[in-house]
């Protein structure tokens, strides 16, 4: 069956069915890559009047001392068990960095740095999200500014990007591809990694929202001792696709939720299962997006 490929439009990708797309290949004959996305958030106390923020928050006021402290209790407390689970199963990890978190925080990025771990561009914050509502310009300069702080806090230059809470504009990847990020994880409409050709060749590796914990717990109100069945189940299914041609899974994790005490144990069974699985490709999001499509070299900033 050939692939049937069509215009979309807003004309970053076009349409493309998985039948009779070219076979992918990951390292070691792997059936399934997966990224695992550690968030690394926090909060404006007093957020700008302008800013826009997810439609889940849109009934609370500033300063929200609540969802401040959350957050905040994330990086005191939570993520140092979400650490220890990581490392114990020698996992790679990907941090989806606010700029702000990165700057705020200097401990928790040294730790970072020290595992070897990949730091994506988050944004500012966590209450401030990329919409259509800001003007173009400014929506370059939000991006540009981004970057600029997580380079500045952290010595090295994100070539990801994961947008706080998924938000875009029509021009995001489009800006992205200009200030020389390699790779978006906001789509979640693809098991298999693929190119922007409307955004300058952006990578988008597929954010499957089914598979976040926040959606999961936090949206749907899932029972915790779900999640790992959830996991499993997905990752059966993926794996006996994954032997025709390989397929893509990202695992992504807040550490003030994930990490909290009743919710622990359920992280713990899903990463003990995850790394026990012999056709996993586990790797940083960066390297997944390299090896899906190689860059051009002359063309890397």
């Amino acid at each position: 069956m050939s692939t049937p490929i069509t215009e979309t439009e807003h004309r970053h990708f076009p349409y493309s069915a998985v039948p009779g797309r070219e076979r992918l290949v990951w390292p070691g004959n792997a059936r399934i890559a997966v990224p695992v996305f550690l968030h690394f958030e926090c909060m404006d106390f007093d957020a700008a009047p302008a800013t826009v923020q997810d439609t889940r928050w849109k009934e609370r006021r500033q300063p929200d001392v609540r969802l401040y402290t959350w957050h905040e209790y994330g990086n005191r407390v939570a993520i140092f068990r979400v650490l220890d689970l990581l490392d114990r199963h020698g996992l790679r990890v990907t941090v989806a960095a606010n700029a702000l978190a990165c700057e705020r925080y200097p401990f928790l990025v040294k730790a970072f740095l020290e595992r070897g771990y990949e730091i994506a561009a988050h944004g500012i914050a966590a209450n401030r999200m990329i919409s259509s509502a800001m003007p173009e310009d400014e929506e370059h300069a939000f991006i540009q500014e981004t970057l600029a702080r997580i380079h500045q806090a952290c010595g090295v230059r994100p070539v990801g990007w994961i947008s706080q809470d998924h938000g875009e504009s029509r021009r995001t990847p489009a800006h992205l591809a200009q200030l020389g990020i390699r790779y978006v994880a906001d789509w979640p409409n693809d098991d298999q990694p693929y190119r922007m050709p409307g955004a300058g060749g952006l990578v988008s590796l597929p954010a499957a929202g089914e598979w976040d914990d926040l959606k999961l717990l936090w949206d749907r109100r899932l029972q915790a001792w779900r999640f790992p069945e959830m996991i499993n189940d997905a990752l059966d299914q993926l794996d006996a696709e994954g032997a025709g041609t390989g397929r893509y899974f990202a695992l992504s994790l807040h550490p003030w939720l994930i990490g909290a005490p009743h919710r622990i144990t359920y992280l713990e069974q899903t990463l003990k299962a995850l790394s026990a699985r012999r056709a996993i490709w586990n790797a940083a999001a960066g390297d997944i997006a390299s090896h899906a499509f190689p860059p051009d070299q002359s063309q890397i900033p």
